[in-house]
């Protein structure tokens, strides 16, 4: 058998873009790097439209006022020697409004003073849950007697020192992968 390779670093390529995560921000750079000198475009509106800013390897653009919901951006870099077009994609959501908790179902009735298990049901519009938050509260108690962030909706909490025939409640919130905490459920 032959085995070979193919070396594309010669005719250069896009070696990073950005964003690629979910966003709360209204406004993004719009980014792609390449592995060499390139000029780079972008699709805005129906037609490519080349970088504002580049220092021929590094290539921005700012886009404002963006709306909810997700956005993909095809990019094309044309490299002179040896003359080469690539192209990509520029990807990410943006997410403005928080998750909500619908409901947190902490079973009203523990058989442990150590331990307790709950049941979180919480959405989001855009993007998905990341994390929940959660304060463990005494019925009459001002503070929490405890505190964490998990990432399962159906989470247990340990190592608690509860009273037997105490009453107890959760508030719980939720954040999305791109950064919105919703309020305490």
């Amino acid at each position: 058998p032959i085995h070979f390779g193919v070396n594309f670093s010669v005719a250069g390529g896009i070696t990073r873009v950005a964003p690629t995560t979910p966003t709360r921000n209204t406004s993004v750079v719009l980014e792609v790097i390449t592995s060499k000198n390139a000029a780079c475009e972008f699709a805005f509106n129906g037609s490519f439209k080349y970088f504002s800013q580049t220092s021929g390897t590094e290539h921005r653009e700012r886009v404002d006022n963006l709306a909810e919901g997700a956005r993909s951006y095809p990019v094309r870099c044309k490299f002179v020697s040896p003359a080469t077009t690539r192209d990509g994609s520029i990807s990410f959501v943006v997410d403005r409004k928080a998750p909500i908790v619908r409901s947190v179902n902490d079973g009203l009735v523990s058989c442990s003073l150590s331990k307790v298990g709950l049941s979180i049901v919480a959405d989001d519009n855009e993007t998905s849950i990341v994390e929940y938050g959660y304060e463990l509260f005494a019925k009459s108690a001002a503070s929490a007697l405890a505190v964490g962030k998990i990432t399962s909706n159906k989470p247990k909490v340990d190592d608690l020192n509860l009273t037997e025939g105490g009453e107890y409640f959760f508030k719980v919130t939720a954040t999305d992968a791109a950064g919105n905490t919703g309020l305490a459920v």
